[in-house]
Formats: structure tokens, C-alpha cells, sequence
């Protein structure tokens, strides 16, 4: 997909109440928008992007921010698709979406490289390499700037210079974007396990062994209570954090391929589809 394409809500800005910052919308990953959607869309614009978008796009301010495999960072008007600035990055940007918070947007590249650059201007304001490509969203959370990459290292930087305060070593490569409440980040390890890790210090508080191959990122229940993802042996796993243990498996009977997407959480349903 070249094209990034908007279309028409209640209005055509985004208040801040409506924003979405980061990947899947929120720190728990839930999937759901808090504004009302309206039963026809329209089209409003759309934006050339030249090369393939891959990720989802953050909207913050009245502002999409979204990366390409050109590779650049752009910055479009939510109301008509003007570009604002390009950021250039090292490598194309895969499946990594920008997160923003503070004025700042941070997002991975395939190179490996993190950048945050001036939501405002898109002027750089500092990079941090990891040792494999980052496809996983970046999650800004008490200060820090949460990512896997390909290296199996789950990362925490600081947000305001991206100096490393700490990295976690998986024994796997970290696709998934991090889920974080109450000071911990989840993630849904392509080693088959579940880990919890301390934002803080970088500290690993829950570890769960799945026994799967995962990809998808984990959606939080309501106060951490329960993490729901799917897996590529074609099943969607729910899990106390609690007591530390699965709670259920669901397995499609009529198809069996492997849940790629992340899970959405709303009216006590987990939705999730297999692509």
C-alpha cells in the first residue's frame, strides 16, 4: 500500500480525547477507539506516499504520522492531507508505527535504528541503534521508550536524550510491541513465553511459558488483570497475570492458520482475526 488514506468521522480534526498515539491505539494495546463511528465513511483525502506503508499511522494534534519504505517519517494534516514535513531514516520502516508523546515521535527502521524526531518540525533530536531490525511499535511510558527488535533485546531508553537505561535479552527475536500498565511491558515472546518486565529497571516480574511461536502483541485486560493473544499454532490464548497461568485456548475448528494480527479488547470480547 503507496497511499495514506483518511476518512471522515464526526469531524474532520481529532481533539485530543481522539488521538491515537501509538500503535493499537493505547499503552494496553486494546484496539479500540473511544470515539463514536459513524455508520457511513467517507473519503476525504488521500496522500502519495511513493513507496509501500506497512505500519499503522499515530494521530496526535490534528496530525498523521506514519513511516514508509522510502524511507522516510512524514507528517500529514489530519484535515486535508498537506504534508508538514519528511524525516529522512536510515532503512525503510517495516510493521514499527510511530508513537508521540511530549511533542516527540519515535519509531524503528529496519537498520535497527531507533529515531525521535520534533513532532512539530520533524528536525531530528536523537537516534539509538539496537542490533537487529526493529518491527515491533515503540510504547512511551513513565519517560521511557519501550521496543524489541531482532537482536531477542526488549529496550528502555530514555524518551528526552535515548540513552539505554536498560535491556532485557529474550531467547528469541522480539517481534511484538510491548503492552504496559502499572509499570510493567508485556510481551509475547517468539521464544514461547510470556514475560513481564519492570519499566523502572528493566527487571523481569512475570515469566509464562506459552509454548508458542507468537508475533501478535498482547492486549491487557482492565487493571493488568489478563493478557489475551493469538499464536501461530493457529490458536488465541488468554492468560491470568495474576496467578500466572493460561485460563483458555481457542482453537477455530474450520480453519487452521496462524494469528499474525493483534487482539482488540472491548465488552468483555476478544476479537482477532488471522491476518
Amino acid at each position: 500500500m503507496r497511499l495514506l488514506t483518511a476518512v471522515l468521522f464526526s469531524a474532520l480534526t481529532l481533539c485530543a480525547a481522539d488521538d491515537w498515539p501509538q500503535f493499537r491505539g493505547n499503552p494496553s494495546l486494546t484496539g479500540v477507539t473511544t470515539s463514536p463511528v459513524p455508520k457511513t465513511l467517507k473519503l476525504i483525502w488521500t496522500f502519495e506516499a511513493g513507496e509501500s506503508i506497512e505500519s499503522s499511522a499515530a494521530i496526535v494534534d490534528g496530525v498523521v504520522y506514519v513511516g514508509t519504505q522510502t524511507p522516510e517519517l512524514i507528517a500529514v494534516n489530519l484535515s486535508d492531507g498537506k504534508l508538514k514535513w519528511r524525516y529522512k531514516c536510515k532503512d525503510g520502516l517495516g510493521e514499527s508505527s510511530p508513537a508521540v508523546a511530549n511533542g516527540i515521535v519515535v519509531v524503528g527502521d529496519l537498520s535497527g535504528t531507533v529515531h525521535a524526531v520534533n513532532a512539530a518540525d520533524g528536525k531530528p533530536l536523537w537516534t539509538f541503534a539496537a542490533g537487529g531490525e526493529v518491527k515491533s511499535s515503540p510504547v512511551i511510558s513513565d519517560g521511557k521508550v519501550i521496543f524489541g527488535s531482532y537482536d531477542g533485546t526488549l529496550y528502555g531508553l530514555s524518551l528526552k536524550d535515548g540513552k539505554q537505561a536498560w535491556a532485557f535479552k529474550t531467547n528469541g527475536q522480539v517481534h511484538a510491541t510491548a503492552s504496559v500498565a502499572a509499570g510493567i511491558a508485556y510481551i509475547s515472546g517468539c521464544d514461547g513465553v510470556l514475560r513481564g518486565i519492570r519499566i523502572s529497571d528493566g527487571q523481569q516480574v512475570v515469566e509464562i511459558k506459552t509454548g508458542s511461536y507468537t508475533g501478535a502483541s498482547p492486549a491487557l485486560a482492565a487493571n493488568a488483570a489478563a493478557a489475551y493473544f493469538g499464536t501461530f499454532d493457529n490458536d488465541v490464548h488468554g492468560y491470568d497475570l495474576k496467578a500466572k497461568k493460561r485460563m483458555w485456548r481457542y482453537e477455530n475448528p474450520a480453519t487452521q492458520f496462524p494469528f499474525y494480527s493483534s487482539a482488540a479488547l472491548i465488552d468483555n470480547k476478544v476479537l482477532d482475526n488471522k491476518k
